[in-house]
């Protein structure tokens, strides 16, 4: 696993300035960098750049398609169970003829890596997202709730610290560490939170003052542990249990109305803070992530509803055939 570059721990794979991007331009146009740095951009570029496959398909003739569907000419495998390129008749076991191939090239299907990329490139605006709305937060200075953001972001710059290991085993496993760390955070922060978003309206104003920044202070932590988790998984090139950190982020935050405007224009107002800016960025993680999900859920199904219907017609009448070819 190659060592990534400190623009990638700190910035998250964002979209870059128009100065940033000019100079960015001359690091990427080497392959082994634009690997590094941006693995599903390569890899989608890579497929399409790459030839199809080629594959050797049976062309029937009419006559024989005919005969096939009713039972009279059957495929017959060899000892070794290998289909034969011959039509037979089940009964007399004679050839009727020798089927013919034809060689077609198969396209390669990038969607796979472009939905990947799509992905990565939203998951990367969310990062930012969590980064913006935690600085705006911990600028608050809250009273008494400044150690867990600062727990959170411990676990971040022991990230930062774990990509600079040079042994790479080492670095493997001090990763999986800190993800595993982050998640038990989170799972704890998330179940303060939801008994203190049910105690938000409860006791004297200054009882629900505190909860209110409370509830921001852990908030803002468990966006900040996911955001950790995720990074952790990235970097171990597991992006299916990456993205299942931010989603696990946004099934609690819509569990809870956290996406809602309505219940973070609460905790805001109890607060004290009137910062609509903070309440404006929680809001939009959970919509970008909410949206993200959604759209590679619909994207996935696509893409299985296509490889269904992609298979022949005729398979469920082949099956027949070749179970009458067994039972002679």
């Amino acid at each position: 696993m190659a060592v990534p570059e400190a623009d990638v721990m700190q910035n998250g794979l964002m979209l870059f300035s128009e100065d940033t991007n000019r100079k960015l331009v001359d690091f990427i146009s080497n392959a082994d960098n634009a690997s590094r740095l941006f693995p599903s951009i390569y890899e989608a570029i890579k497929n399409m750049m790459a030839r199809g496959e080629v594959k050797y398909t049976a062309d029937f003739t009419k006559a024989a398609k005919e005969l096939m569907k009713k039972g009279e000419l059957v495929l017959k495998p060899d000892k070794q169970g290998r289909i034969m390129p011959q039509l037979r008749d089940p009964d007399t076991n004679r050839v009727y003829e020798m089927v013919r191939l034809k060689i077609e090239d198969v396209p390669v299907d990038v969607a796979p890596s472009l939905i990947s990329l799509q992905m990565q490139l939203t998951m990367a605006q969310v990062l930012s997202e969590i980064k913006e709305v935690a600085a705006n937060v911990e600028a608050l200075r809250l009273e008494n709730h400044a150690d867990r953001i600062a727990e959170a972001e411990s676990v971040w710059l022991k990230l930062q610290q774990t990509v600079r290991l040079e042994d790479s085993r080492l670095r493997e496993m001090q990763l999986l560490n800190i993800a595993s760390s982050a998640t038990e955070a989170r799972c704890r922060l998330q179940a303060n939170l939801a008994l203190r978003i049910s105690q938000l309206k409860e006791g004297s104003t200054k009882t629900k003052a505190n909860n209110a920044n409370t509830a921001l202070a852990e908030l803002t932590s468990i966006a900040l542990m996911a955001r950790s988790e995720y990074a952790a998984y990235t970097l171990l090139d597991e992006p299916g249990a990456a993205q299942e950190c931010l989603r696990q982020l946004s099934s609690f935050m819509n569990e809870n109305k956290l996406s809602s405007r309505d219940l973070l224009l609460e905790i805001n107002s109890q607060s004290g803070v009137k910062r609509p800016d903070i309440v404006d960025g929680f809001h939009q993680i959970a919509t970008d992530m909410t949206s993200a999900f959604k759209q590679l859920d619909t994207s996935s199904s696509r893409l299985l509803n296509e490889g269904d219907s992609s298979l022949p017609d005729d398979i469920d009448e082949t099956d027949d055939v070749n179970g009458s070819t067994t039972e002679n």
